[in-house]
């Protein structure tokens, strides 16, 4: 029911290095769920690598399969294909940091942060609705971003 949709909170959190949500049904059931088989990864964790990889016109897998996409290749072949993998972006949101983190031309910190994000929901809505129901839906669900530090 859109009720019981509702209750259900999605919290989300973007790291610096390692990225990850968690759901519950607010109210109603004391247990939190944690998203733990993330692709690719090698045992089972409550996070994923907030790598991005980025190929000509956008990014196109994030967490260890993107990790996956660069290994054995060296930078001098990644930047003659044009591919490119992110890490520790998420520096680039305080405007005074000196990271020495390379953007793709065109992208901004904004672009990456969008990306992490959005393939996190999407993620997040379809186990929260393998648990609770097809009524969950991204705008009935209750969002909780942090992006600490």
């Amino acid at each position: 029911s859109v009720k019981m949709a509702k209750e259900v909170v999605i919290a989300l959190d973007i790291g610096t290095t390692f990225s990850g949500f968690a759901f519950c049904k607010a109210g109603v059931d004391p247990d939190v769920y944690l998203f733990e088989n993330w692709p690719e990864q090698m045992s089972v964790y409550p996070k994923t690598c907030s790598t991005l990889f980025y190929e000509a016109g956008g990014f196109t897998h994030y967490g260890w399969p993107a990790k996956k996409e660069v290994a054995g290749r060296t930078n001098k072949e990644l930047k003659k294909a044009g591919l490119m993998v992110l890490e520790k972006y998420k520096l680039l949101l305080d405007f005074e940091s000196r990271a020495n983190v390379r953007l793709p031309p065109g992208v901004q910190v904004d672009d990456a942060m969008k990306y992490i994000i959005e393939e996190l929901a999407t993620l997040a809505i379809e186990q929260a609705r393998l648990r609770f129901g097809d009524s969950v839906t991204m705008q009935n669900a209750r969002w909780c971003l942090t992006v600490p530090a």
